[in-house]
């Protein structure tokens, strides 16, 4: 499936503010998880996770204008790095609990325990050093580092399929008569192997990303 550029005529201030909602959209959905994880989503007010992977790079680049000596002074002077520290120290707050609850259920190995369908087992079963495994400090920053770099490219990318679903309509039945098919197949539940079956949906997200991917775009 090829699909062109978005219409010419569409300006950089309403791409933003679309993404600006799309993002609160994406928010509001991961706040609605009912796991473990979505305790996590209390960060994210104000500045928190929203700005965290902006602050991370900014407080990079001014970090690299100082010779590597200074740096270890310098960085208590950068405020985007505190913001990332305060938001690290307040996530950290919200996992121990998270953590000390499944450490428990782990020890006394509880038969009604369900081991959680979340990124946070998903890491922890990664680790294989235990200190590390149950550490809220390490365990936070990852989760922070997942949310926020996820939020921000999934974003941009449904940003732009639906530019471009909006900007070339003849795609809309196309794809809506795949989902219906494929919905029909499966009794109407979606699940990640009836999500594969949806190939032109995977070739119009793909083409998305080649015409407008943060590695391709103008």
């Amino acid at each position: 499936m090829e699909i062109g550029l978005r219409a010419k005529g569409h300006s950089q201030r309403s791409d933003q503010v679309f993404t600006y909602h799309v993002r609160g959209c994406k928010r509001r959905r991961l706040q609605s998880d009912p796991s473990g994880i979505s305790r996590m989503q209390r960060l994210d007010s104000g500045q928190g996770v929203f700005h965290y992977t902006q602050n991370i790079f900014i407080s990079s680049a001014k970090l690299r204008v100082f010779p590597d000596f200074l740096r270890p002074v310098v960085q208590f002077f950068i405020p985007e790095l505190r913001s990332v520290w305060d938001c690290n120290r307040r996530a950290q707050d919200i996992l121990a609990p998270i953590l000390a609850e499944r450490v428990a259920a782990e020890k006394n190995r509880d038969h009604k325990h369900k081991k959680p369908h979340d990124s946070i087992e998903w890491l922890r079963n990664d680790t294989n050093d235990p200190k590390d495994k149950n550490d809220p400090q390490l365990r936070a920053i990852l989760q922070l580092l997942i949310g926020a770099l996820s939020v921000n490219t999934t974003t941009q990318l449904i940003t732009n399929c639906i530019f471009n679903l909006a900007t070339q309509p003849e795609y809309v039945q196309i794809l809506r008569q795949e989902i219906e098919e494929t919905l029909r197949e499966v009794g109407g539940q979606w699940t990640m192997d009836s999500m594969a079956q949806l190939q032109k949906m995977d070739s119009f997200v793909k083409e998305t990303l080649r015409h407008s991917g943060h590695l391709t775009r103008e």
